[in-house]
């Protein structure tokens, strides 16, 4: 059997069907803890000795729910050097091979902002050769020969090749003639070359009518011809020979393996070659757009292993997309390990049915770059994992996907002690789980035994989960506390001396569920009892001016709530966002019932956006500039019992100010600018801020003029510099703010103020 350059089609989806693959991982991890990692490639081997590039990862950062990024999708790579094969005494005739399939490798996404697919190098695949034997040949039709001519008496010349012996009519079976002229008619000049490397007959080289009709078959087997037919003709110097070739004509498309690639998409793509004479230049472009159709889609792991012609005019494509026959979890630690120093595998918490609830890849399907991708989002925002990635093991035909995650630390127990003024001397005891049972839901207590008071909160939740989309996430909640009062601080005490305590006592259930693509909706029933006393813990009805302390007048007020809100966030990492934008609307209405006969609605509403800037060229999306920018207001239609007013000043509002030291009011509107900058890679950050509040002259209307006792202005400006720190705890932040007033001070917090 011979071969032309479309022939190579094939031969390159033989070699697919031998791959075979070396027992070994690829593991990659990036991390919160930026650390050197490794990988071990994953090698796919075939019939070409062909060392193949890995492909990239999808990273994901260490923040929860940030968007992940990806690169650009592997690009088919064209084979730069022919592969020849040998054939008899025949010249060697070049082939092209489509590129075939590359290794498989980790694809790591893990970012609060990090990429996924890198690019790879070209490579060059090393030639191949292949040694013909024996010469096979199908059916074809007997070859035009011209008549007989009767020989001369004379006894028949030796078997030798000489161009001056007397000539014969009839081109010999076994004895050799020198060819003289070699005509190729009947196509165009691009399978005309084809078929000249395909011959054995070649002008100054001995042919025989057997070789010519080996020539006619091998013309035949390349599938580019429907027909061929081989006419000889003697001369005094040799013979002549003629082939009349038909083309054949592309008329269909078959495709094979292919799941994904319907056969109405490959039809539109090789349309153009349909109608027309097949040629190895269309076919190999076929290749290339059927290739780039796979790439465009994110199917990574599909090769276009084979396009070729049948004589009846079938184009046959044949593709390995990349079937997933299994998927696998593993956990890994900070550093990317699934083993720990023991050699013992990383064990996690939660359990694997949560994490397929989570994972829509499933096995027998067709591995895809997106797919993967939502799968990781959608395990982020159980806030389970502070990071994670995707391996894929195994060869293109069947690939292993394994989904390496790091948990978070979600559990903590603290245990301490002291004095205050509110429950004395006391011990405390408090516990946190985040992955309670390893189901994703969330546990936190705390409990405070005092010599003058008892305290406690407690918290559980079950949070939403999008792979049970029609049922309510809800969180269930219940506290008793006391401290000093946010509104009447010291400024103006009680008759004793003493300032005034705040306590509150209730509970409330709250349920949340997305309506619709980044929109969320909350709603909540609430209870809460306030009262207004002293250090002894009595009630209080007025301080040292005469001023009443609650909406009652008794000291106590009844607030039974029904609250309603709705949320779009498109932040890129709700912890630490680099870009997008956070809206979020609210309202709860207070309901007269129980003391106070409280009747009112709270409205409010707050909106944050978050652009990335290039100042300084950083070209890594996690160093990048931020500006930062918010805006909020809110507003009390009703009775407003004087725990419930705003307070403006302080480290969450207009920083430079104490809190509650610009107003107190009824009302209330904050804006805030900031830019945001790196200074140590991710772990250390700088920000200029400058913070805007007013009460909108408000303050009048709250009972017991808070504000206008105190002397608030109403109104106040600051701005400054700050540091910010990435911990285990969290982010950190300390701000030195200066006010409108002259005055500065340095104020702490954990996480970013908008």
């Amino acid at each position: 059997m011979r071969f032309s350059k479309v022939a190579a089609y094939s031969l390159s989806a033989i070699s697919v069907s031998a791959l075979t693959l070396p027992a070994q991982a690829a593991q990659q991890f990036t991390g919160v803890v930026q650390s050197p990692t490794t990988a071990i490639d994953v090698v796919v081997a075939t019939e070409a000795p062909t060392e193949l590039p890995a492909q990239a990862s999808i990273a994901r950062p260490e923040t929860i729910a940030a968007q992940p990024e990806f690169s650009k999708p592997t690009v088919l790579n064209e084979v730069s050097k022919p592969v020849t094969i040998a054939v008899r005494v025949a010249d060697p005739v070049p082939v092209e091979l489509s590129a075939l399939p590359e290794k498989l490798s980790p694809i790591d996404r893990y970012r609060t902002a990090h990429p996924l697919i890198a690019e790879v190098e070209p490579i060059a695949v090393k030639p191949i050769v292949i040694a013909t034997n024996v010469i096979t040949t199908k059916p074809a039709p007997k070859p035009i020969i011209q008549p007989a001519v009767k020989p001369t008496p004379k006894p028949a010349p030796k078997p030798t090749i000489n161009s001056t012996a007397k000539p014969t009519t009839t081109l010999s079976e076994t004895v050799p003639t020198l060819t003289t002229d070699v005509k190729i008619l009947g196509i165009e000049p691009e399978l005309q070359d084809v078929a000249g490397q395909v011959l054995l007959t070649q002008p100054g080289k001995p042919t025989t009518a057997a070789i010519v009709r080996e020539d006619r078959d091998a013309l035949l087997e390349t599938g580019l011809f429907l027909s061929a037919n081989a006419t000889t003709q003697l001369n005094p110097k040799g013979v002549d020979v003629t082939f009349n070739l038909a083309p054949v004509i592309a008329q269909s498309i078959q495709l094979i393996n292919a799941k994904a690639l319907t056969q109405d998409t490959a039809t539109t793509i090789l349309k153009p070659q349909l109608g027309k004479p097949v040629q190895p230049s269309l076919l190999n472009q076929g290749v290339r757009d059927l290739q780039q159709w796979y790439n465009d889609r994110g199917y990574n792991l599909a090769r276009v292993v084979g396009l070729n012609s049948k004589q009846d005019g079938t184009l046959n494509v044949t593709v390995v997309e990349g079937e997933v026959s299994d998927v696998q979890i593993r956990f890994i630690d900070e550093t990317g390990r699934s083993q720990d120093d023991k050699g013992n595998a990383i064990k996690g918490r939660t359990q694997e049915s949560l994490i397929r609830q989570s994972i829509q890849l499933k096995k027998g399907s067709t591995f895809k770059e997106s797919d993967a991708q939502d799968d990781l989002n959608r395990l982020f925002k159980t806030g389970l994992f502070q990071g994670g990635r995707v391996t894929l093991e195994g060869d293109v035909r069947n690939a292993t996907v394994v989904y390496n995650l790091a948990e978070l630390p979600l559990r903590r127990t603290d245990i301490g002690g002291g004095y205050n003024s509110d429950v004395g001397l006391n011990a405390s005891v408090s516990y946190r789980d985040f992955n309670f049972g390893g189901l994703g839901q969330q546990v936190s207590s705390s409990i405070i035994v005092g010599s003058k008071d008892f305290q406690f909160d407690g918290r559980f939740a079950n949070p939403y989960r999008e792979t049970q989309p029609d049922t309510w996430g809800y969180s269930v909640q219940a506290s008793r506390n006391r401290g000093l009062s946010r509104v009447f601080d010291g400024d103006i005490k009680l008759n004793s001396g003493n300032d005034v305590r705040e306590g509150r006592f209730g509970g409330a259930v709250n349920f949340s569920k997305p309506i619709a693509p980044s929109l969320n909706a909350t709603v909540g029933l609430g209870y809460t009892r306030v009262s207004a006393r002293d250090t002894n813990g009595d009630l209080m009805q007025q301080d040292s001016g005469g001023n009443p302390l609650s909406l009652s007048g008794t000291g106590l007020d009844d607030l039974y709530t029904v609250s309603a809100g709705i949320s779009q966030d498109k932040r890129d990492n709700i912890l630490d966002p680099k870009s997008g934008s956070l809206l979020s609307l609210s309202s709860e209405q207070f309901v007269p019932i129980g003391v106070g006969n409280v009747f009112a609605n709270r409205v409010s509403a707050n909106y944050s956006q978050y652009v990335p800037v290039n100042l300084f060229g950083s070209t890594n999306p996690k160093t990048k500039d931020i500006l930062a920018f918010n805006v909020q207001g809110g507003t009390t239609i009703g009775d407003l019992p004087p725990s419930q007013a705003y307070l403006l000043g302080g480290v969450s509002s207009v920083r430079g100010y104490e809190q509650g030291k610009v107003g107190i009011g009824k009302s209330y509107a904050l804006a805030s600018a900031e830019y945001r900058f790196p200074i140590l890679n991710e772990t250390i950050g700088g920000t200029l801020f400058a913070d805007y509040g007013t009460d909108l002259g408000s303050s009048g209307g709250v009972i017991g003029n808070p504000g206008l006792q105190r002397n608030r202005s109403g109104s106040g400006f600051g701005y400054g510099a700050g540091l910010r720190v990435n911990s285990p705890l969290g982010l950190l932040r300390a701000d030195l703010g200066f006010n409108d007033r002259g005055e500065n001070r340095i104020q702490f917090g954990v996480g970013q103020k908008f």
